[in-house]
């Protein structure tokens, strides 16, 4: 899951299993958590993995198409990486500086959101 501040949106994907440049799905929510709302959060039902928190939390839980396309959070809290985002006609371009490297994603990349639902993630790209 990547939030995008500017816009209050929560992007949701997941990669084909086995290739190399992974080409997946993605969705697109409104991130309408607030601080009054609950936080979720805590251990999951399987050791080292989490419920996730806040805003991924609630579309994690509301939106039951999500649960078995991610699963579980792999840590407790989220982490805050530098974004450059890029609109164009075909889509949305979201270059993610510094992803941590304990991910699939290792290092540097782009994520290209395409309009058919489908996306890509370039390794080493960007920068």
């Amino acid at each position: 899951m990547i939030y995008l501040e500017s816009t209050r949106t929560i992007y949701v994907f997941a990669t084909d299993v086995g290739r190399f440049q992974p080409l997946g799905k993605w969705l697109r929510f409104s991130d309408t958590w607030t601080a009054e709302q609950q936080v979720g959060g805590g251990a999951a039902p399987v050791p080292n993995l989490f419920y996730p928190k806040r805003g991924f939390g609630k579309v994690w839980r509301e939106n039951p198409e999500v649960q078995p396309l991610l699963g579980y959070a792999l840590s407790q809290d989220e982490q805050r990486r530098p974004l450059v985002s890029q609109q164009f006609a075909g889509g949305l371009l979201l270059n993610v500086r510094n992803v941590p490297s304990g991910t699939d994603y290792r290092g540097l990349g782009i994520y290209l959101f395409y309009s058919n639902g489908r996306f890509e993630f370039r390794y080493g790209a960007g920068e």
